[in-house]
This record gives structure tokens, C-alpha cells and sequence, in this order.
């Protein structure tokens, strides 16, 4: 593919790259790399995604954690809708957010979204609004969130914590975003 753009990386990324002197398709290469098989199907919306909001919450919890405790977390249960093709979807954590995770007009949940999942995100949120710290008997302890660790709330069934969730993809975004 040489001289020839790669179409998985949108314009608005490889005007972003050029402008910060880096080759615009090495984040395609990097993605197909981390995606192996996945990627001819899924790299330009994982490509998009952490381009539009994971990285770019990622660098907001790294700023504000230099002035006030902060918490990340990632909304990681997939709507089983079309096969699972939605995955985790923008959107999907609003309805367990505000308990209407069941409503007819939640079309991305599908028809039988976890009532658990959704109980453990209002508590934890009310814990966050209330106490300043979202850890509750709910979810295991998460820790504030810090560069060196990152550790991360991912909100799913069974709700866990993990240490800098995909570094491969957030690395890949150095000197970008």
C-alpha cells in the first residue's frame, strides 16, 4: 500500500498526524497490529473511538488528577443486538446510568439487559455525587486514578478493576492527543 492513504484512518486523524510530523498511517498500522484478525472489520471505528473519547478522557483524568481526586472509568458490557456487533457502544451506559435500561425506547440494550449492572452504575454514581468517591460495597475498590497505575473501573457483569486497561491503543496516541 505504498502512496496509497489508508482509508481505515479518517482525514481528520491523518491531518492531526501530518501536523505533528508523524506518518498518518502508523496508527493503522499500529491498530492492525493490536487488532490482528478484528482489524479489517473493526479498525476505523476502535481507530474513531479512542480518537474521539477514550484517549480524550484519558487525558482529562490525567489532568484533573494533578489538581483533585480523580476516577476513571469504561462502560465494557456489549448490547447483544446484531451479534454482539454494537459491542460496548456510545450511548449503551445511559439507560443503566438512569435505571431505564429496560424502556422499549432503549433500543441498544436489546431485550434483556442486566438490572445488576445497572443498580451497581446508580450506586455508584450516588456514592461519587454524595461522598466525593465512588467505591461502595457494590463494585470492587477502585483506586484514583494516576498515571503510573491508571487503574480503572470497567463496568460490566461482573464489574472489575484493572491497571491501565489496552496501553498498546492509549500509547499509540502519544505526542496526538
Amino acid at each position: 500500500m505504498v502512496g496509497r492513504p489508508l482509508a481505515e484512518v479518517p482525514e481528520q486523524y491523518r491531518a492531526l498526524a501530518r501536523g505533528r510530523g508523524r506518518d498518518p498511517d502508523s496508527l493503522a498500522e499500529t491498530y492492525r497490529a493490536i487488532l490482528g484478525q478484528r482489524a479489517a472489520t473493526e479498525l476505523r471505528g476502535t481507530l474513531s473511538t479512542d480518537g474521539f473519547f477514550t484517549v480524550p478522557a484519558i487525558r482529562l483524568a490525567e489532568a484533573q488528577g494533578r489538581h483533585a481526586p480523580t476516577w476513571m472509568y469504561r462502560f465494557d458490557w456489549s448490547s447483544p443486538l446484531f451479534g454482539g456487533l454494537l459491542g460496548a457502544c456510545h450511548g449503551l451506559d445511559i439507560g443503566f446510568t438512569f435505571g431505564t435500561h429496560r424502556l422499549a425506547d432503549n433500543f441498544l440494550a436489546g431485550s434483556d439487559p442486566p438490572d445488576e449492572l445497572s443498580d451497581r452504575m446508580r450506586a455508584t454514581w450516588v456514592a461519587f455525587a454524595t461522598e466525593g468517591d465512588p467505591n461502595h460495597d457494590g463494585i470492587p475498590h477502585v483506586d484514583r486514578y494516576e498515571p503510573t497505575r491508571r487503574q480503572t473501573l470497567l463496568l460490566d457483569t461482573p464489574c472489575t478493576v484493572i491497571d491501565d486497561p489496552e496501553p498498546e491503543r492509549r500509547r499509540a496516541w502519544d505526542g496526538l492527543l
